[in-house]
């Protein structure tokens, strides 16, 4: 599911000061019909999010909050989860209840607008993460100079990234489910 601006959903986060759009596309979306909660499914390759700030750990919430517009009914019946699966077979899956992101709310909100706020100003540069880390899941890596990590590293001794550093965290808020179980070649499934 596409969500943004053109897309048949376009949800916004606002305060009285400003208002940003959310975007993105979603890998899958399933609607639970009865009380009308979502589950937000997000395929990754590679193992699962563990680092503290780790830019993946937002995306999950932010899908969730799109889908039910941070409705807090609706946040009460939904989820999101990312599916990991590695190149040797190994599966993961973590989950974000829509009760944690209810209860996180404001936090997401505060994150969404002051990242918007901080791009806008100059205040939030590149944040390529111990050596590059994040520029692996970034769309726009080919966008930033060639010394993005050595800039980074030099404005952060400098203290110039004290904003960026406040921010809200949601890593710690993905919980750790039982994975599929891996079935070898020519096995039978119900051995």
């Amino acid at each position: 599911m596409r969500f943004g601006p053109g897309a048949t959903h376009a949800p916004v986060v606002r305060d009285p000061a400003r208002q940003v759009a959310l975007h993105g596309f979603i890998d899958r979306l399933d609607r639970e019909a009865e009380r009308g909660g979502f589950r937000v499914v997000d395929y990754k390759t590679g193992r699962p999010v563990a680092r503290r700030d780790d830019p993946r750990a937002v995306q999950l919430a932010v899908y969730l909050y799109a889908v039910t517009d941070g409705d807090p009914r609706r946040l009460a019946d939904s989820e999101a989860r990312f599916v990991h699966v590695t190149r040797r077979g190994r599966f993961a899956v973590q989950q974000l209840t829509g009760t944690t992101l209810t209860a996180h709310r404001d936090d997401l909100q505060h994150f969404i607008l002051a990242v918007a706020h901080g791009i806008a100003t100059g205040e939030f540069f590149p944040q390529p993460g111990e050596r590059g880390r994040n520029c692996q899941v970034c769309d726009y890596q080919s966008l930033c100079e060639a010394g993005v990590v050595q800039q980074n590293e030099r404005k952060t001794v400098a203290g110039q990234d004290r904003g960026w550093r406040s921010l809200p965290d949601f890593a710690a808020l993905l919980a750790l489910l039982p994975g599929p179980v891996a079935v070898a070649a020519g096995e039978d499934e119900d051995s």
